[in-house]
């Protein structure tokens, strides 16, 4: 393989990193319109974490999983973002209370 195929092969490496910033981001935003819900339903103090939801998540893409990652390396990654966004959750529904 010689260098013009590495540098073809890592800039699509970096055009999937693109793609999946993006996904994320998206997905990030679907869970504020969710918390946003959660509020506008009168809900005052909603809750946040539904161990059941996130581990049929997990589950889900476990069983989804057909590249060479394992299947906990699968659950590490997922839930790790499930975390970060959850925990943007609670930051956004803390400032809200701070506002009120």
């Amino acid at each position: 393989m010689g260098e013009t195929d590495l540098n073809h092969l890592r800039e699509e490496i970096d055009h999937i990193d693109d793609q999946l910033l993006n996904l994320l981001t998206a997905r990030v935003e679907k869970v504020s319109e969710v918390l946003k819900v959660k509020c506008n339903q009168g809900d005052k103090n909603p809750v946040i974490y539904y161990p059941k939801r996130e581990a049929a998540i997990l589950d889900r893409l476990v069983n989804q999983n057909k590249s060479a990652l394992s299947d906990e390396a699968i659950r590490l990654i997922f839930s790790t973002m499930i975390t970060q966004c959850r925990l943007l959750q609670c930051d956004a529904l803390l400032t809200s209370t701070e506002k009120s």
